[in-house]
């Protein structure tokens, strides 16, 4: 496949080489059977925004509406909600994202079979409504709260991220078969699934200082076409490190047990990488296409 980053003074075609597996192929199948349009930008991961009050109040204000609203139904969130931007803290953040994907799981496979089609339609939208406008806040507000880890990295967490945002029950969403979920792995791969899924991928937990058990953090069931392309081999150092070791021992975790990120390909020409990294640098965001190679 071929991803062209479309900058003002010249586009920039990066050539990706598939990997040879049934996973990866279902993927090209559905994703790339028409050319994709998406945003490409640097994810940095580690690096929070600077501190701004009265944006977290905001969006504080949508999580106690949201909670409130799903409660309604009969979906309640068991813990506290803070008052005011002083109470937030990674442990909250952490339980109202799982109140989240929880409860979005349920909405969508909920039986509602004695309802009229048009009302459980009606009904399943209006929730995913409010659990995605929930879901948004609470990520706004944790990019103002610096990564939970224990030691200071001597590397850079960037990324450069593709990806269009669409809704969670956008049509171009692919729905990853169980036996294809084999293919996660703890290897460096040049381009990797982008974390677009229902919930979060191993290194969100350990940034978030998440517990790593449960389901939504045990790799990709989906994905809408979102890719991260590796900068660096950072995620490989990180796996290997003695503090991503400890935070699974303090969750009752082995290294071996954790379903780890998803490989789509290899990039041809790596000292591209570089230079569109560069390039986003200066212009924050630009429009990229994918194709497939004829």
């Amino acid at each position: 496949m071929v991803i062209t980053f479309e900058f003002p003074d010249q586009p920039i075609d990066l050539v990706i080489h598939l990997l040879d597996n049934p996973g990866v192929q279902s993927w090209a199948n559905s994703v790339l059977s028409v050319p994709r349009t998406a945003q490409g930008f640097i994810s940095s991961n580690t690096v929070p925004r600077r501190y701004n009050q009265e944006v977290i109040e905001t969006h504080l204000e949508i999580c106690v509406k949201e909670v409130k609203e799903l409660a309604k139904f009969g979906y309640e969130y068991p813990n506290k909600m803070p008052f005011t931007p002083a109470d937030i803290n990674r442990s909250w953040c952490n339980s109202l994202h799982r109140f989240f994907t929880h409860t979005q799981q349920t909405v969508n496979v909920r039986d509602m079979s004695r309802m009229p089609s048009e009302l459980s339609k009606l009904l399943r939208t209006t929730l995913t409504n409010s659990l995605q406008s929930l879901n948004d806040a609470i990520h706004a507000i944790e990019v103002y709260l610096p990564a939970d880890i224990d030691y200071e990295p001597d590397f850079s967490f960037d990324e450069i991220y593709c990806s269009e945002e669409p809704a969670f029950d956008d049509p171009g969403w692919w729905k990853m078969d169980n036996a294809h979920r084999q293919y996660h792995s703890p290897q460096h791969a040049s381009v990797i699934f982008g974390p677009q899924i229902l919930g979060k991928s191993i290194i969100r937990s350990y940034l978030d200082g998440d517990n790593p058990n449960d389901w939504d953090t045990t790799g990709h069931h989906s994905n809408n076409g979102s890719l991260l392309i590796q900068v660096s081999d950072f995620r490989q150092r990180v796996y290997n490190s003695d503090s991503f070791k400890q935070w699974l021992a303090r969750w009752g975790m082995a290294p071996e047990q954790v379903i780890y990120d998803y490989p789509v390909g290899a990039i041809q020409d790596q000292d591209l990488v570089q230079i569109i990294h560069k390039k986003l640098q200066g212009n924050k965001r630009v429009n990229t296409t994918y194709k497939k190679l004829h």
